[in-house]
């Protein structure tokens, strides 16, 4: 599976709450789509 999370690198002292830390790649329809073509593609491979 693929990595969910990103790292988020620049941040400033006013900013940090919003930009440290990890954000979302995809949202969950996305992973649900993500997850399905994985699945497929491993029943093929």
């Amino acid at each position: 599976m693929r990595k969910r999370y990103k790292q988020k690198k620049r941040s400033c002292v006013l900013c940090k709450p919003n930009k440290m830390g990890l954000a979302k790649r995809w949202n969950n329809k996305e992973l649900e789509g993500i997850k399905e073509f994985e699945r497929e593609r491993m029943y093929y491979a």
